[in-house]
């Protein structure tokens, strides 16, 4: 299984990727989605992309619109520090499966991760 962590902060990248390895689960760290090609070509197809809503000069929506496109198969978990009151809805309606603030505890990240996860 290939999962796909991206966000243009590195520190954010590998505490994501710390979390899913306390899982068992390794992720390739991206810096952003025009790096998501690549990626797939060399570790597969992602089943699972976690990113953040906005990645260098893209915005996030259209970030979640190419992704989805991309990889339709793939459940995309968006990591935000947005506080707009609509950022969760806009997420979903771009093609998000779940939304989760930065914020959160890891262990919430971890329990939210895992429904995305193969047991």
């Amino acid at each position: 299984m290939s999962i796909f962590v991206i966000d243009e902060h590195p520190l954010m990248r590998e505490a994501i990727v710390a979390v899913l390895a306390r899982m068992g689960h390794p992720a390739v760290e991206l810096g952003d989605v025009a790096a998501a090609t690549e990626a797939a070509g060399t570790h597969g197809t992602p089943q699972l992309i976690c990113i953040e809503t906005s990645v260098g000069n893209q915005n996030g929506w259209s970030a979640l619109h190419q992704l989805h496109n991309q990889f339709p198969d793939a459940a995309i978990v968006v990591l935000s520090a947005s506080t707009t009151p609509d950022a969760e809805s806009r997420a979903l309606e771009a093609g998000a499966s779940a939304f989760l603030h930065k914020s959160a505890q890891s262990d919430a990240v971890a329990l939210a991760l895992r429904a995305f996860l193969p047991t």
